[in-house]
């Protein structure tokens, strides 16, 4: 899907995060990316507070966006997380195996980003 560089989301966690957005803009990526079936390879999705961010319809959320990509995916997503264009920003680390609870709202780093 996409380009040759396109990663492959096989089993990973999908990190996004958005700056100077609106609700529309972020539901037009995200039914790209469901278009692509990332949706279908991953097992979650950590999605960064937005910063800067607009809302252009009140019954279309970012909320509600998430929710329907949990619910027809089955997937946990923990949205709101400090990260990205943020302040406090905690630093991602890519690449690392992690776990995800999104009932608890955690996210457990299982390696070191570091070698």
């Amino acid at each position: 899907g996409g380009t040759e560089f396109f990663p492959d989301f096989s089993d990973a966690i999908l990190f996004l995060e958005e700056e100077g957005e609106s609700t529309s803009s972020i539901d037009r990526k995200l039914v790209y990316l469901e278009q692509l079936g990332v949706f279908k390879k991953i097992k979650g999705i950590i999605f960064g507070r937005p910063y800067n961010f607009t809302i252009d319809d009140e019954k279309l959320s970012l909320y509600n966006i998430l929710e329907a990509i949990s619910s027809r995916y089955n997937i946990p997503i923990i949205a709101d997380v400090d990260c990205g264009h943020t302040s406090p920003m905690i630093t991602m680390p890519i690449g690392v195996n992690i776990k995800i609870n999104a009932n608890n709202r955690t996210i457990d780093i299982l390696e070191s980003a570091v070698k």
